[in-house]
Parts: C-alpha cells; sequence; structure tokens
C-alpha cells in the first residue's frame, strides 16, 4: 500500500452517513468499521458498520462481509459492553486487520463460547486483537481453544482468557502461527478441568510472551499441563519475559513438555513460591550451580564456592564491627558506632542514639552537630524575640498567632489583620495593601431595574444610596425593550437637582432595546466608547442615584446599571437601593 503524504502524517476522512474526521496516517491508514451489539440502529445487513452510529451487530458479521480490505490495516472498533456469544467461531481471515476493543474491566468487549468450536480462528496473517474479554465458556470445547492461530505475525494485547471446567485449551497455536505475540494479556483459571493456557501444536519459530500474567489455578485446581505446554514439539527461539507466573496456593509448571525446543530466551520472569519456572529448569540453570565456573552462570560470574572458600559476600564486605576503611562497614559505620540503628534511622528514623553536640560547622564537625548547633543556637525557640535569631526576625508565635508565613501570604490570612494604614514609616504591608484596596481601589456594584415590578410610573425613583463622599462611574445596558402605554416617555440618571448629570436623558425611551449601552441621549448600538475622565463624578452624602421617569410612565423593560466607585472619605459608601 503506497500514501502520497507530504509535510504531516494527519489528513481528513469522511465517513459515510456522518462528518469528516481527522486522523493520522500511521494508526489508522485503512478504513474504520463499527461493531455494537447494544446500540438501537446495530445490524449485519449491508449499509451498516461505517458509523458509529449505524454499527455491526457482530464482529463475526465485520469479517464475512466483505467489506474490510486485506493488507490495508483497516480497523474494527468493538464498543464499551459488547458481547458475542458463539456457536460458531468468528473466522478472522483478513490480513492486516486491527480489532480493537473499547472499555475497562467487565466492561471490555466480551467473547463466550457455546459449543466445541474455537471462540476466534484467525487464519491470515497480521491481525491485531486488543482489549478483549474471554469468558469461561458455557459448553465443552475439548479440543478448540477461546481463540486459535494459524497464521503468522498475529498479536494478542491486553486480552484475558479466562478458563473454567469447560475450557480445556485457552490459545492454540498452529505450525502457521509463526512470530506470534502475546502482550500485556492474562490467563486465569477458574474452576477444574483446564490443561493449559497456550498451547503450542506445531512447530513455530519465534513466538514471544511478554509482561503477561498466568494465575495458573483457581485456589484448588491447577492447569493439568501447565501454563504454556509446548507438547515436546521442536520449537525454536521461543521468547518468555517479563512475565509473572502465580500458582495461588497450587503447584504449576511455567513452561511445559520441552522436549525438542531450541534457542529458547526465558526469563527474567517471576515465579511464586509454587511454580516451577520449567519442566527441565533451565531458567533456573542459567543462574549456575554452586561451583559452575562459566562466566555464562551467574555462579561463575560471581565467584564458586572453591574460589569464595565458602565465605559469603557479606563476609567480604566486612563484618559488623568491621573497623577498617578498606570494607564497607568500615566506611559506614560499625555496629557499636551506629548502636545497632541503620543510616535510614539516623536520617529518617529514630535518628541517632547518641545525638553529637551542637557545634558550628567547621573541620572535623559532622553534620548532625552542625545541624544541631543551627536550631540551637540560630533559629530561637517559639518566643524568641531578638533579631539576631531567625525566630525573632519571623515573629514569635504571640505574633503570629500560631499562624504560619505560608498563611499570612497564601493561606488562611493573619488572626488579627493590622488596619488600613496610607503607605509610610511604621505601617506594615499588610496595613498597606488594605489601605489601597478598601480606599483607592475602585469597586464594581451593579443595580437592576424592573419598570413593570419595580417602579415604572412618571417620577424619579432612587438607584443607588450614597454615604459620605464618593467617586463614581454609571452606565446602563437595556435587557429588556422599555414599553410605554402611549407616545414618547423621556428618561434619564442623575441627582436631586441635576436629574440627567449622570447619563444624559433620552428622548423616547422606547429607543433603548435590548442589548443597547446607555452613555448619552442617543443609544443606538452594543458597543459605546468610554471617556473614563468625562464619566467620572464626585457625590457626596445624600446625593443619591436616580432615576428619572417622564410624563406617562413606562409598563415595562428592565436595564442593568453597572456603577464603578471608591470611597473619597472614611465613611464613603454606595450600595443599591
Amino acid at each position: 500500500m503506497a500514501f502520497a503524504v507530504e509535510g504531516t502524517e494527519l489528513f481528513s476522512r469522511k465517513t459515510p452517513g456522518g462528518v469528516y474526521t481527522i486522523a493520522s496516517v500511521t494508526d489508522v491508514p485503512g478504513k474504520i468499521f463499527y461493531v455494537d451489539g447494544n446500540h438501537a440502529n446495530k445490524g449485519d445487513t449491508v449499509g451498516h458498520g461505517r458509523s458509529p452510529d449505524l454499527p455491526f451487530a457482530t464482529l463475526a458479521y465485520a469479517f464475512s462481509s466483505d467489506l474490510l480490505t486485506a493488507g490495508q490495516r483497516d480497523v474494527v472498533l468493538v464498543a464499551p459492553g459488547h458481547s458475542e456469544t458463539l456457536t460458531a467461531a468468528i473466522a478472522a481471515d483478513i490480513a492486516g486487520v486491527r480489532v480493537i476493543g473499547s472499555g475497562d474491566g467487565s466492561d471490555r468487549p466480551q467473547i463466550t463460547l457455546n459449543g466445541n468450536v474455537d471462540g476466534v480462528s484467525i487464519t491470515a496473517a497480521n491481525i491485531v486483537f486488543k482489549n478483549f474479554l474471554f469468558n469461561e465458556a458455557t459448553a465443552a470445547h475439548a479440543a478448540t481453544g477461546l481463540a486459535n492461530i494459524a497464521a503468522a505475525d498475529v498479536l494478542f494485547d491486553e486480552c484475558e482468557f479466562n478458563q473454567g471446567a469447560s475450557d480445556l485449551l485457552g490459545v492454540t497455536l498452529t505450525a502457521a502461527a509463526e512470530r506470534v505475540r502475546f502482550r500485556r494479556c492474562i490467563w486465569r483459571v477458574t474452576a477444574n478441568g483446564p490443561d493449559c493456557g497456550v498451547k503450542i501444536e506445531g512447530v513455530i519459530d519465534n513466538p514471544v510472551v511478554e509482561d503477561c500474567l498466568f494465575v495458573g489455578s483457581d485456589g484448588t485446581n491447577p492447569y493439568d499441563d501447565g501454563c504454556i505446554n509446548n507438547d515436546s514439539v521442536a520449537t525454536t527461539n521461543l521468547n518468555i519475559r517479563h512475565c509473572r507466573f502465580h500458582g495461588n496456593g497450587q503447584t504449576v509448571v511455567a513452561l511445559a513438555n520441552t522436549t525438542n525446543m531450541v534457542g529458547n530466551a526465558i526469563g527474567p520472569n517471576s515465579y511464586d513460591a509454587n511454580v516451577a519456572d520449567q519442566d527441565n529448569n533451565s531458567e533456573n540453570a542459567s543462574i549456575g550451580a554452586a561451583n559452575d565456573t562459566t562466566t555464562d552462570s551467574l555462579h561463575g560470574k560471581i565467584g564458586t564456592d572453591t574460589e569464595m572458600a565458602d565465605v559469603s559476600l557479606y563476609d567480604m564486605l566486612g563484618g559488623p564491627n568491621g573497623a577498617t576503611t578498606e570494607s564497607i562497614n568500615g566506611k559506614l559505620g560499625t555496629d557499636t558506632e551506629l548502636a545497632d540503628r541503620s543510616l535510614y534511622d539516623i536520617v529518617n528514623g529514630g535518628g541517632p542514639a547518641a545525638a553529637a553536640a551542637a557545634a558550628a560547622p567547621a573541620n572535623d564537625v559532622s553534620l548532625y552537630a552542625a545541624v544541631r548547633h543551627i536550631v540551637e543556637n540560630l533559629l530561637g525557640g517559639a518566643e524568641a524575640a531578638t533579631t539576631d535569631l531567625i525566630a525573632g526576625k519571623l515573629g514569635t508565635d504571640t505574633e503570629l498567632a500560631d499562624r504560619s508565613l505560608y498563611d499570612q501570604i497564601n493561606g488562611a490570612g493573619p488572626a488579627a489583620a493590622a488596619a488600613a494604614a496610607a503607605p509610610g514609616n511604621d505601617v506594615s504591608l499588610y496595613a498597606a495593601v488594605r489601605h489601597l484596596s478598601e480606599k483607592q481601589g475602585w469597586r464594581p456594584l451593579m443595580g437592576n431595574w424592573d419598570f413593570a415590578t419595580d417602579a415604572g410610573a412618571a417620577g424619579a425613583f432612587t438607584v443607588f444610596t450614597v454615604t459620605g463622599v464618593v467617586e463614581v462611574q454609571v452606565f446602563g445596558v437595556c435587557n429588556t425593550n422599555a414599553i410605554t402605554a402611549g407616545g414618547a416617555v423621556t428618561l434619564e440618571l442623575g441627582v436631586a437637582g441635576n436629574t440627567a448629570v449622570l447619563i444624559a436623558q433620552i428622548a423616547d425611551a422606547r429607543d433603548l432595546i435590548a442589548n443597547e449601552v446607555w452613555v448619552d441621549a442617543t443609544p443606538t448600538t452594543t458597543v459605546e466608547p468610554w471617556d473614563a475622565d468625562a464619566k467620572t463624578f464626585i457625590l457626596t452624602n445624600g446625593q443619591d442615584i436616580i432615576q428619572t421617569i417622564g410624563v406617562g410612565g413606562l409598563t415595562g423593560g428592565t436595564i442593568d446599571y453597572y456603577l464603578m466607585w471608591r470611597p473619597r472619605s472614611a465613611d464613603g459608601a454606595i450600595v443599591a437601593a
């Protein structure tokens, strides 16, 4: 398959019956199909499968539909919660198809056998199955597996195979299953009956099992023929690495019937106490016997009993009280010096049994002595008020009221906050910030007026109440169109004696429509320039902001008044009426 891709691996794709999507040509070079047996619009008929809103009903039909194309790396996405109970195998016979299940745990797509058939029969190369749950069969299938692989370069990734009383075989590999791979898969025995998790039935080369888990028994009944059964065929270059073999309290063999195997790479793997790694113990053989001198074995690399004269590496490192600095114990400290305390205890545990006295940092002064000197002589106690000590510089417990500097800056704040004060000598940072916030900064305030429910008759109505001396800026935004009972009605905003000083009079309030900004006599747009200097006013005590409605009154409509204000006297304040 050739690609004409220049500059990017991303491309657009039209989903039949849907919208364009962007995908990576490296991940999805072919077509995408969807399977969801729970979808209301599912169907195993022509016209289904190309959209998640019109999916196939079964995975079996996806392969038999003739819509998938061999060698194009088509993708079949299977929905969470999808399940198929099989009386006939799913014939995965189109090369290069990737079947990907969505969901986690029991929500993954599930396949259950209900007959003496293979669950999935793979007969075409380069097929991938990912994130599927193969359940215990509901009918016996003595000679078949949950999956049977009869093609090269097949990958099972993150799949789980649960084997119950009817599942003698988990996955079977024929002689055509060259370079098959299992990655991050799980095999689990759940009842008495299973023979093995993986059975190699024909001569194959380079099969790989990596990062997998085999739970070889249900706690009572183990696999009869091992987790992986080579069946004595001449398998070559078998790789089993980074796998965990768990007997669940029962004796289990990880790899059985290994006669005739050649060139295997077994390990490193993990085996619990009940699991024999193989029936010929070849991975253990790589460790070597006690006097194995070959450097291919671990014993040979470390040294034989003869060479080491039955002296352990511990002895080589130095005894518990080996004081010589040629031994590790001597370099770290003897039992006598450490008083049977580990370095972990010294650093993070119980501490030294006999702590060094405080001493100023200098040559031949220990780290512990220097730290103790800092704590005892520089930090000071909780109430140490002298500014020569850190506690005195930061503040005593009394001054801080048991609050940390973090609390003062970014936490709960000071327990007793300083009153606002203009910046100056002997004025704290908190007092100055509070002064700027309370006395200098602009504060937002909003008042809403509904001419139908608040008041709409002709006259003056208080919108904001003023105390002390304040500085204000104000504008209005129409929420809903003003309504009158008859003709034009005026509307203005100001104070007693100068009723249009804050916002000029509108000759006809009906001109004020939804979302228009009101700053002058002709509100016509939803965007208005703002002259902050010209629109800033000083109001004194009792100069409440009033709205004046002209003769005839208004019967409907709403306005939001937005006010920015700040106090200019100690008692300066303004609130919505």
